[in-house]
């Protein structure tokens, strides 16, 4: 326990340097939690025999990059679309996977095309749009509402969890995870977004805060799936964690699943509301 929560004061210092510092400083630890959690999932998947092309991946991670940096420096005035840059990541992303396939003859078929593209969606999309989401005209504000969403949440669920749980939700999934525990997070995530949401507003974010009773269950939900869809990947592969990198919690990637779920949701509502 007291190496869990060293590792979590020590990852939140390091979150709070990245979003306080210039913007280069961002896209670093955006860059460095990328590679980290696709080399968690690439050496995690290889325990089930599936062959990964390196070149493919090579391609879409370094792609990433230039494309967060045009999110974040104003190339838009070059007649650069943001979210278009998005699109034409995936298909880059999607052509080079396949390529693989086809031009090695077979070697790479379609089970190891089909996880390589599902891997790097998974992972650098939503990094993708963190980095789209923190180019707003508020971002640095706004970028918040991804971690508190995630974090909120788990916390939330972690001790109504322990406290109150009595009913499983999804024993096969992960046997410690209740009902109480489901409700909780969402309740925690719901008053933690909309506090947020109403202090926001003395930021110039004018949204009114009923909207974010619905954000707040919303992500207090997909946080929770993404947790537990990574739970399902472990099953599958039979590991505990993806990774060591981060003591008493696992790789990277076990601490962003829910990050990954929540951050596209946050982004929707940013589009359709700011």
């Amino acid at each position: 326990m007291k190496t869990r929560i060293i590792s979590s004061v020590v990852a939140l210092a390091i979150l709070f340097l990245a979003m306080f510092a210039p913007v280069w400083v961002f896209l670093i630890g955006v860059t460095f939690v990328a590679l980290i959690a696709v080399i968690e999932y690439f050496s995690s998947v290889r325990s089930k025999e599936y062959k990964m092309s390196p070149w493919p991946i090579l391609i879409s991670v370094l792609s990433a990059v230039p494309l967060w940096v045009s999110m974040l420096y104003p190339l838009h005035t070059l007649g650069v679309n943001k979210d278009a840059c998005i699109v034409v990541w995936i298909i880059l992303t999607v052509v080079a996977c396949t390529s693989a396939c086809v031009f090695s003859n077979m070697k790479y078929h379609f089970a190891d095309v089909a996880i390589s593209i599902f891997g790097l969606l998974y992972i650098l999309l939503p990094l993708s749009l963190i980095v789209r989401i923190r180019s707003e005209q508020h971002g640095f504000y706004l970028i918040w509402l991804v971690f508190l969403g995630a974090w909120i949440t788990d916390i939330s669920a972690y001790f109504t969890g322990t406290f109150f749980g009595t009913r499983k939700i999804l024993p096969k999934i992960s046997a410690k995870k209740t009902v109480e525990g489901f409700v909780g997070g969402i309740l925690g995530c719901i008053l933690a977004i909309v506090i947020y949401g109403i202090w926001m507003q003395t930021k110039g974010v004018s949204i009114h805060w009923a909207w974010y009773l619905l954000l707040g269950a919303a992500l207090g939900f997909v946080s929770q799936v993404g947790d537990w869809f990574a739970s399902c990947i472990k099953r599958y592969l039979d590991i505990k964690d993806f990774g060591k990198i981060m003591p008493g919690h696992g790789g990277i990637l076990d601490r962003f699943d829910s990050v990954l779920y929540v951050t596209p949701m946050v982004y929707m509502f940013i589009i359709l509301m700011v």
